[in-house]
């Protein structure tokens, strides 16, 4: 390897502007240091069809500071620590696709870390790791798309962020989740703010589908949700001014989509279908509801607060009696098309 200086943190090391550098088809197994492959301020490399197996301490491959790096058709698996790890200032248009990366991983599949933005996860298989399959933190306006993530320990795709600084601008779409190890499906927290949750299958995961927790001005959008243990979409916490439209959501745990303790939230042209609840909003303000379709639910709709602005959605009579439709006084039923209660 041209420019390259072989340290200890990895068993191949590039690093400190070195570019251009070609890495292929090596096996690396059994290394106890640190990374299997470290990139360190290290841009335009690419790391390609390489096998890290059983390595122990970092990891299998870290861009750490690095831009414009290809990270293509790596099998990465039985490490003790992160499988791709993306992380420092400076980490920027790095490109992390077509890797198999499973077999209990001992911490993460993919993790991007601290204000690494503009970096590509795409059409990577994420499956069988200890703890997340691909988590963000502190990053933005990353794109995440087309990956295959399942059976993991954790939750399947994570957005987090710190007091003081912002997980926000991401796009997370077109991915497959599943998998009933694995806890929540797409989980957006800790301030994450104005991402993209748009066109993912999500199915039988072992708790709610896509959550958010402390989450504001995220777009959930598109998405297909199936069998998941909890809920279909859920949000809690200090989660307000998000859209959630144009979703399919049926047969998951006890309610599609849940508003716990919320403010000012819309909800808006879902289909919600063959769940206990369809909609419920439990002790939340001002949550915009409408144009959704409620077809085939014990209760499609549930508001316990008379805040909510409720208009214009389509209520499906299930085969027991009435339409299943709990409403304090204030929301008029005739301006949601109800003509049986």
């Amino acid at each position: 390897l041209s420019n390259a200086t072989p340290v200890v943190a990895g068993v191949i090391q590039i690093q400190w502007g070195s570019t251009g550098n070609l890495v292929v088809s090596n096996t690396i197994s059994g290394w106890q240091g640190y990374y299997g492959i470290h990139l360190y301020y290290a841009n335009q490399n690419r790391i390609l069809s390489n096998s890290l197996v059983g390595n122990g301490n970092g990891g299998g491959i870290r861009v750490g500071g690095g831009a414009q790096n290809l990270i293509d058709g790596n099998e990465i698996r039985s490490n003790f620590g992160v499988g791709v790890t993306v992380d420092m200032g400076g980490s920027w248009g790095n490109l992390v696709v077509r890797n198999q990366i499973w077999g209990s991983n001992q911490a993460r599949g993919i993790q991007l870390n601290s204000t690494t933005y503009l970096n590509v996860i795409a059409s990577n298989t994420v499956a069988m790791n200890n703890w997340a399959g691909i988590e963000v933190n502190n990053a933005l306006q990353n794109e995440i798309f087309s990956n295959r993530v399942r059976d993991n320990r954790g939750v399947g795709i994570k957005l987090s962020t710190s007091p003081t600084q912002y997980v926000r601008l991401n796009s997370v779409r077109e991915n497959w989740l599943t998998g009933a190890d694995q806890t929540n499906g797409i989980l957006l927290e800790k301030g994450a703010l104005s991402n993209q949750v748009a066109s993912n299958l999500i199915q039988g995961v072992g708790a709610n589908a896509i959550a958010l927790v402390d989450a504001t001005n995220n777009w959930l959008s598109f998405n297909r949700v199936f069998g998941a243990a909890g809920a279909g979409i859920r949000l809690w916490g200090a989660s307000d001014s998000n859209w959630i439209t144009n979703n399919s959501v049926a047969s998951n745990g006890l309610v599609g989509i849940a508003f716990d303790q919320v403010t000012n939230n819309t909800a808006m042209q879902n289909t919600v279908w063959g769940q206990g609840f369809g909609i419920s909003n439990a002790g939340g303000n001002s949550q915009t509801l409408c144009l959704n379709i409620l077809s085939n639910n014990d209760t499609n709709l549930y508001c316990s607060t008379p805040s909510e602005i409720a208009v214009s959605n389509y209520f499906e009579k299930r085969s027991v009696a009435g339409f299943g439709v709990s409403l304090p006084a204030s929301i008029d039923p005739w301006m949601n098309g109800l003509t049986g209660i």
